[in-house]
């Protein structure tokens, strides 16, 4: 469930940080202004922000004395099906705010027995402008300060309506933390990032994925010379969008039982051509596992003997339709830029 409560609030100065050595921007207001930070958090991993009746959420705000905020479920990050996680300095500043960040990722680190958590930095537009630099100035210098990687997710993917993308940061956690501090001062110092960043709190997750998606070309022949399966229209899209017709939400099978949830797992099968599975795959795997990075959905390539026809080869895409969806498209437009590059 979502969640947010105020932290204890008590003395202290902030002006240690070099946060508060800045202007106010904007005309904004000393209550306006103060410091947030945004991160997404899967489903799998609320659990450890919050706790059993949300004590782990309020001993978290208690002893950084911050305000920490998760979306509700239904409110995701455009594209992903991640919720939205604030942390707000309650009038303490940045120090207060990588505490609890801290408190949160050694928590989120210490029950994670899957290791898939990846921590992702919500960055309005303009301010990873601000965060690269002229020339990528500003983010080498980051890297080189703190040791993290970092990989910035590509701005051509952004959602029409929310103009954020994700920073995601490799490292330790003092890395990460060392890394959100300069990320973020960064884009308070060249960019209005509060007041880009203030009102976020994630998109309704039944319409995350459309919005994300970007329509083919018309010129396009569709997917039917890839495709095998029962498909009906995508509504809104372009022929060359299909979908089993199924909810893209988890949903209660019986309204006496509100603790079970039940979800649908689509599935889509290319047949594509020999000479094309390369670029679908990409150098060591990379171009396919980008893919499956930015879907959450699991991909397997057939093997070459085990092909029905000589010339063929099928590609599975399994996961949530919306994310199945989107990688079938993700693939096309692979297909669509190696045919033009092959013309020129």
């Amino acid at each position: 469930p979502g969640g947010s409560a105020g932290g204890e609030r008590g003395g202290g100065d902030s002006s240690a940080t070099p946060f508060a050595k800045r202007g106010r921007q904007g005309g904004e207001t000393a209550e306006e202004d103060d410091l947030l930070i945004k991160f997404c958090v899967p489903s799998t991993n609320v659990g450890s922000i919050i706790g059993k009746g949300g004590v782990t959420v309020n001993d978290i705000m208690r002893q950084s004395q911050t305000k920490v905020h998760v979306s509700k479920p239904s409110e995701v990050f455009p594209g992903t099906r991640e919720r939205v996680c604030t942390i707000l300095g309650n009038g303490r500043g940045m120090e207060s705010i990588l505490v609890g960040l801290h408190l949160i990722l050694t928590k989120i680190r210490a029950e994670d027995s899957t290791h898939e958590f990846q921590f992702k930095l919500i960055m309005p537009a303009q301010g990873c402008g601000a965060v690269i630099g002229k020339r990528g100035a500003n983010i080498r210098a980051i890297i080189d300060e703190t040791g993290a990687e970092l990989k910035m997710s590509d701005k051509n993917q952004m959602s029409q309506t929310a103009p954020f993308r994700l920073i995601t940061i490799f490292g330790t956690v003092d890395q990460q933390i060392r890394t959100v501090a300069l990320c973020v001062l960064r884009a308070t110092e060249e960019s209005e990032y509060l007041r880009s960043i203030r009102g976020f709190n994630g998109t309704s997750a039944e319409h995350s994925h459309a919005d994300y998606m970007q329509p083919l070309p018309d010129s396009f022949r569709g997917p039917e010379q890839f495709m095998h399966g029962n498909f009906g229209g995508f509504p809104g899209q372009s022929s060359a969008f299909t979908t089993f017709g199924l909810s893209p939400h988890l949903s209660s099978p019986l309204p006496e039982l509100p603790r079970v949830l039940a979800s649908l797992t689509s599935t889509c099968t290319l047949l594509v051509p020999n000479e094309c599975v390369g670029c679908l795959i990409g150098k060591g795997g990379s171009t396919i596992s980008s893919v499956m990075a930015q879907t959450g959905t699991k991909i397997k390539v057939s093997e070459r003997e085990k092909v029905s026809r000589e010339d063929q080869r099928s590609i599975t895409i399994s996961g949530p339709e919306p994310m199945v969806i989107r990688a079938f498209q993700l693939f096309c437009n692979i297909l669509l830029e190696n045919e033009r590059s092959i013309r020129r």
